[in-house]
């Protein structure tokens, strides 16, 4: 599997963020995660690096329930912002309900849908999904 240089969690959820750092250290070699507790923050990050001409992550996982922006918000922002690289998005969340299947599939740029909790075999089957 080839270096990864960042990964970002988006998430509000401590336990959640935890698990899911501890399983992708686990499951890839990443020089660097970096959490979110929402998705205002993490665009807010995000719009400073595109601003800035940064690299951007590699992945985000995203989860869908969260104050402030949730995931959907999260998505609805990202799609109006230019950036020439896709980014894998993974959805990483607790909902089953096949509404939200459909929704994540409309966005056309969620890459994988996971339900919680998170695991180093999920982790590790997305990434394979990737090279």
């Amino acid at each position: 599997m080839k270096k990864i240089d960042e990964i970002w969690v988006i998430d509000d959820d401590p336990m959640h963020i935890y698990l899911a750092k501890h399983c992708i250290e686990q499951s890839c070699i990443v020089r660097e995660i970096r959490t979110y507790k929402n998705g205002k923050e993490a665009y807010d990050a995000l719009l400073i690096r595109i601003l800035e001409n940064k690299e951007l992550p590699n992945i985000i996982f995203l989860d869908i329930n969260m104050p402030i922006w949730d995931g959907w918000q999260f998505l609805e922002e990202i799609l109006k912002v230019p950036i020439n690289e896709k980014i894998p998005i993974c959805l990483l969340t607790s909902s089953i309900h096949e509404v939200d299947f459909e929704k994540a599939n409309q966005y056309g740029i969620i890459s994988k849908y996971l339900i919680k909790p998170v695991s180093r075999e999920k982790i590790d089957n997305f990434l394979a999904g990737l090279s």
